[in-house]
């Protein structure tokens, strides 16, 4: 098989990957605020087992939920029977099962969000501008992978590497993969 055979396949098979990736969280996203929804108009009492799943989307999407302050009672620590209010903040989605008009509005924008980008990133799937991208920019995307920013000294010095270096190696492969060759022969 030739190189370039084999390239194309393993976009192809990159391709279908991640489109059926996104396409899950997508129908994912899409049935959560469909129960969310229901939940805000009272069709339904409780989105407990959905709380996970929206945890899983955010940390995927890369969009956190809204921190929200609410008031709770609390019993008083010098009289048990007093009770005094706290402002307790943490995520809405910590909060969501309080019905605050405020919380469950943060919460459905966020999901709405969340769903845009899963439907994005899927219909980026199938642009040629995309694939592209992460052939010119290789290296920055792996590197990505491993929270070391593209801004980063050693990811500008890893793609000036492969700027380098692939075409060279594109137009040496033959010559490249003699030498290759002989050196694991002497082995």
């Amino acid at each position: 098989m030739s190189t370039f055979f084999l390239l194309l396949i393993f976009f192809v098979v990159a391709l279908a990957i991640r489109a059926i990736l996104n396409w899950s969280y997508l129908k994912q996203s899409d049935k959560c605020i469909k129960i969310y929804e229901d939940f805000y108009r009272k069709k339904i009492s409780s989105i407990e087992y959905i709380i996970p799943t929206l945890q899983e989307l955010s940390q995927k999407a890369g969009i956190p939920f809204d921190e929200a302050t609410t008031p709770i009672k609390v019993p008083s620590s010098s009289d048990p029977d007093l009770y005094r209010i706290i402002q307790y903040q943490s995520s809405c989605l910590d909060q969501v099962r309080l019905r605050d008009p405020f919380v469950m509005d943060s919460v459905h924008s966020t999901m709405l969000r969340i769903r845009s980008v899963f439907q994005s990133r899927f219909h980026e799937t199938f642009s040629p501008i995309y694939w592209i991208q992460v052939i010119v920019f290789a290296p920055q995307k792996l590197l990505l992978y491993f929270d070391i920013p593209a801004t980063s000294i050693i990811s500008k010095l890893f793609q000036l590497i492969y700027w380098i270096f692939t075409p060279i190696a594109i137009f040496y492969r033959d010559t490249l993969t003699s030498y290759l060759l002989e050196f694991l022969g002497k082995l």
